[in-house]
């Protein structure tokens, strides 16, 4: 909820929601989850966005790129292969990641806020270090299997996708 939400605002953590807009395209950029290889980044105008999202807590300006408009297409094109819905984790490869990596890719100086991804990295840290039977167990208690929690340490451009047929290929 928002009023949870809130609360791990105070202590530095969140739930957070991002996409990159970029005004040299009037567009706004994001990544969402799927079970199927295409991809999962999604645009939509830059005006339009902001009026569809019911609660934005801050937008955070990291200026212009300097990048011409093709440059910026031929990026977008190339993560747009890279993160296809079926690779999406919320722990990993969230929208978050996402739009942490398009920013690096138009301006590798400049950096994402850390805090964003905050609690999702801390997730994906404590998964790795907790035993497999205290953290299996925990997660059956919320409702959720194995499948919905893996974390594997191979590059995600790599994950299996479920294909049309219900096959898992890699």
């Amino acid at each position: 909820s928002q009023d949870t939400n809130n609360k791990l605002f105070r202590l530095g953590l969140g739930l957070y929601h991002s996409g990159v807009e970029l005004e040299e395209l009037d567009r706004e950029y994001w990544f969402q989850g799927h079970d199927q290889r295409y991809t999962g980044v999604l645009e939509i105008d830059h005006p339009t966005a902001l009026r569809a999202i019911p609660h934005v807590r801050e937008s955070v300006s990291l200026g212009r790129t300097a990048r011409t408009r093709e440059q910026i297409a031929q990026i977008i094109d190339r993560l747009t292969l890279d993160y296809r819905g079926c690779t999406y984790n919320v722990l990993r490869r969230n929208c978050n990641a996402f739009s942490a990596d398009l920013v690096k890719a138009l301006e590798p100086e400049k950096r994402f806020p850390g805090y964003i991804n905050r609690l999702a990295n801390m997730g994906s840290g404590l998964m790795r270090a907790l035993p497999d039977s205290l953290l299996w167990w925990g997660i059956g208690k919320l409702g959720l299997t194995k499948a919905d929690m893996e974390v594997t340490p191979q590059d995600e451009s790599q994950e299996p996708c479920i294909e049309d047929d219900g096959t898992v290929t890699t």
